[in-house]
């Protein structure tokens, strides 16, 4: 839950491909953190995704400081993709907002 003190509750896990995020990643209360963070893109060659609270990651050093995504993460050896902040309990569970488009935009197309 988010408090007015500076908590916010995320999803903490990196789900392996075929795994939804309920099935591995566990929402956490984030203390003293305004951001959740989601990591999408590969690492050291494999698609990866990792979701967890956006200030002071420990096992992979990227901060969140607004509501934001940003590309070409260099604080993350290895990694390539998209590092995606947002405000608001557990928002780091759904699919990013471009796979949504093209789903949308796909369905538009066919139907």
């Amino acid at each position: 839950m988010t408090l007015g003190d500076g908590n916010i509750e995320c999803y903490v896990g990196s789900p392996t491909p075929g795994q939804s995020t309920a099935q591995v990643a566990t929402a956490t209360l984030c203390a003293n953190c305004k951001y959740c963070l989601k990591l999408s893109g590969t690492l050291g060659g494999a698609t990866f995704t990792y979701r967890g609270c956006g200030c002071l990651n420990q096992q992979y050093p990227y901060t969140c400081s607004s509501t934001q995504t940003q590309s070409s993460i260099s604080s993350v050896p290895g990694f390539s993709g998209n590092a995606y902040c947002c405000s608001g309990d557990r928002c780091n569970a759904a699919p990013t907002s471009s796979v949504l488009i093209i789903g949308l935009l796909l369905c538009i197309t066919f139907f």
